[in-house]
């Protein structure tokens, strides 16, 4: 199960094995999931179900949408959260056009969040979110500038933007959100909004099942080697 002193590397791994099971679970109950929210007779439309991995134990959200009548093809979005001293953190793992990556959103980012979009206190935790997730499941990846001395990067998504930074070549740290109208103008501006035009004219790859768990042991392999680099690195 997560923990918050697991190191990253450690976390890549167990995330990556639940995606696969996790595959397998959509995989076999996917069409009752879908006439579940088609019986209802109106688009879009979501599903929800939690589901615990048998072997790490962690608590899944698998989260299946029909978006719109021009966007017929369910899209599922999954995630995990754990409870810690400083708040939620949120472990995403997410489809890029270079493969996979895990999303890690810090406390401080949901925070952010419900203040920026005025949500107030009507919403939960979990339920912020679930708002959250649903509203923004496809998104850009733009370097935005530097901040003390790191390349800075954002994702453009539906609502806003996601300002953090990759903390290894396959996780990166969501560490704020702001709303569009928020941006300074200059490159940042332009960097996000080049981001936001990209992420409209997306056509989204719906893989196999088999791609998808492929992906996963493919992430997993190139984490096995950053770990053995630091290994090697810190015996040196």
């Amino acid at each position: 199960m997560l923990t918050a002193k697991m190191e990253i590397d450690e976390v890549m791994r167990e995330v990556m094995q639940d995606v696969r099971w996790s595959e397998g679970w959509y995989e076999m109950n996917s069409r009752l999931l879908i006439k579940e929210m088609l019986r209802g007779g109106h688009i879009p439309c979501t599903a929800v179900r939690q589901v615990t991995s048998p072997v790490t134990r962690n608590v899944w959200t698998l989260m299946l949408t029909i978006p719109s009548v021009q966007k017929p093809l369910p899209m599922c979005v999954r995630y995990t959260t754990l409870q810690d001293e400083d708040g939620v953190y949120v472990y995403q793992p997410i489809q890029s056009g270079d493969g996979m990556r895990l999303l890690v959103f810090m406390p401080h980012f949901f925070r952010r969040y419900r203040e920026r979009m005025a949500l107030g206190d009507k919403l939960k935790t979990q339920q912020l979110i679930r708002r959250y997730m649903k509203l923004n499941r496809d998104g850009t990846f733009k370097a935005v500038g530097r901040h003390k001395g790191y390349t800075s990067w954002a994702i453009c998504t539906e609502e806003g933007v996601t300002l953090g930074g990759f903390c290894t070549k396959l996780c990166f740290l969501c560490k704020t959100f702001i709303t569009h109208d928020m941006l300074r103008d200059g490159r940042q501006a332009r960097e996000v909004w080049n981001g936001e035009e990209e992420r409209q004219n997306l056509k989204l790859k719906f893989r196999s099942v088999r791609e998808y768990i492929r992906q996963a042991n493919e992430a997993e392999r190139l984490t096995s080697e950053e770990e053995q680099q630091r290994r090697e690195h810190g015996e040196e």
